[in-house]
């Protein structure tokens, strides 16, 4: 159709009218760029699945290019005569988005404009979204470990400083309000709830909680929002979470063989990462201290070591896979701990741990 490039809508009009031509779906995309808002109209008439037409070279249908113009009215034309707004694209730099997800994408690193077109498409057309659309993983589902944990919400704690927080709150909380589901898990497990609590973003949790999120779901690790919380030392999110019911006594394996099966609560995970507020805002709030003891004898240092074991009934009790806190702290050789440890008049220093060393052999051991 050779009146369709440039600002020739009437001519384009008056052809498909009178159907002297036939719309193909390349129309539909020179409509689009050109902000021809009847077009779509007159092609659905015609031949409705044109709208859905997927240009080879890009991968794009004409909804993905008007989100990409920001042009909400042209948005609201496609979508008046059904072109389907949950078909993906494939694209070298986005693999697999749909029009919505698209636009999310733009909205969070392009500002509010864009936000406002994700606004309006589901003001005007939110019942026919799928709003639980997932962006494709590219971790084949593996389950990540708690340095790539750490490393991934040290990343997302670093975007959400940069960027503006309202935005996202306020695109966050809308397609909340529209239906979209927290509870929907990426390939990792992962939850919004999880994310947010690892990134420390206290109102994108808030947010998630108010709109049922489970804050009891765990990723293919083992990991709850809590554990992240703990493990980034967000006291504010962990506060927020067992207000909402959090397990604080939750375990996930250590995925680290060396350590063995340590069974991680979010105390003794705080102490790994030596979030030293993060422990003593669980304590605070009633965790168990479990294996904490021996957690902060073995990795704290000499101020976590002091605050566990103050809260612990027995700061010397024996744990048939770990020994005693002071076998620990010489293991260690955090000698500091460890004369801690000894200012107790009470400390046994003849209990051997599970492989029968006495704190003074592995001192010698270790030539200490």
């Amino acid at each position: 159709m050779d009146a369709a490039p440039g600002k020739n809508e009437p001519i384009v009009k008056l052809l498909l009218d009178s159907k002297y031509a036939a719309p193909t779906g390349n129309l539909v995309h020179i409509a689009v760029l050109n902000g021809w808002k009847d077009i779509p109209k007159l092609v659905a008439s015609s031949n409705a699945s044109l709208l859905n037409w997927t240009d080879d070279t890009t991968g794009n249908t004409a909804l993905h290019l008007t989100v990409e113009k920001e042009d909400p009215d042209m948005v609201e034309a496609l979508l008046a005569v059904k072109a389907d707004p949950n078909l993906e694209t494939r694209r070298l730099d986005m693999d697999g988005l749909t029009p919505l997800l698209r636009a999310c994408k733009m909205a969070f690193k392009g500002g509010h404009d864009t936000a406002k077109l994700v606004r309006g498409v589901l003001s005007k057309r939110g019942a026919d979204i799928d709003l639980n659309a997932k962006l494709p993983g590219s971790d084949g589902g593996r389950a990540k470990s708690s340095e790539e944990e750490k490393r991934s919400d040290e990343k997302a704690k670093d975007e959400l400083h940069e960027e503006s927080d309202e935005l996202h709150d306020e695109l966050l909380k809308l397609l909340l309000d529209f239906g979209a589901d927290p509870n929907l898990k990426d390939a990792t497990g992962s939850t919004p709830l999880l994310l947010a609590a690892g990134a420390g973003h206290i109102k994108a949790l808030g947010a998630l909680l108010d709109h049922n999120a489970d804050p009891n779901i765990n990723d293919t690790g083992g990991s709850t929002a809590l554990h992240r919380a703990a493990q980034s030392g967000c006291v504010a999110c962990m506060n927020l979470l067992v207000k909402k019911g959090a397990n604080m006594n939750a375990v996930k394996l250590d995925d680290d063989a060396d350590r063995g099966s340590w069974g991680f609560t979010p105390p003794v995970l705080a102490i790994a990462h030596r979030q030293l507020s993060a422990v003593k805002a669980l304590l605070r709030l009633g965790a168990d201290i479990g294996r904490a003891v021996h957690g902060a004898a073995l990795c704290g240092g000499l101020d976590m070591s002091k605050t566990v074991h103050g809260k612990c009934p027995d700061p010397y009790i024996f744990d048939s896979g770990l020994g005693t806190p002071l076998c620990l702290a010489v293991t260690a050789e955090t000698k500091d701990v460890a004369s801690c440890l000894l200012e107790n008049p009470k400390v046994a220093t003849s209990i051997a741990n599970p492989i029968g060393q006495t704190p003074l052999t592995i001192a010698v051991i270790l030539g200490n």
